[in-house]
């Protein structure tokens, strides 16, 4: 299987963030404090615990991109999006893993 299959590496995620692509949804599933401390631009927030019940609201025309603190319940939830006709992909090594670790932006609340 492709490496891109069900996930997105930073780089790639950074340069769709930089122009503003329509063609995403970036979901951050981690507490609201948190979010508010620090997300990526452009990313909704729907904690982990929530997810399920606002299914409805999540756009079926676009790539959900979904990250947490490390990758591990993003990538579980990536799956289960999926699985449930979405198509999503998980955020290479989450926040702290990933997009921090890199030095990348974040705006807050």
């Amino acid at each position: 299987m492709p490496d891109d299959l069900y996930k997105i590496k930073e780089e790639q995620l950074k340069t769709l963030v930089d122009s503003n692509s329509q063609d995403i949804y970036i979901l951050d599933i981690r507490s609201a404090e948190d979010y508010a401390k620090g997300h990526i631009k452009g990313a909704h927030n729907i904690p982990f615990k929530e997810v399920g019940k606002d299914l409805a609201n999540l756009p079926k025309d676009k790539i959900i991109i979904v990250y947490c603190y490390t990758g591990q319940t993003g990538g579980q939830t990536t799956a289960v999006l999926n699985m449930a006709g979405f198509n999503a992909r998980s955020l290479n090594g989450g926040m702290n893993n990933g997009w921090l670790r890199l030095d990348y932006p974040v705006v807050s609340i």
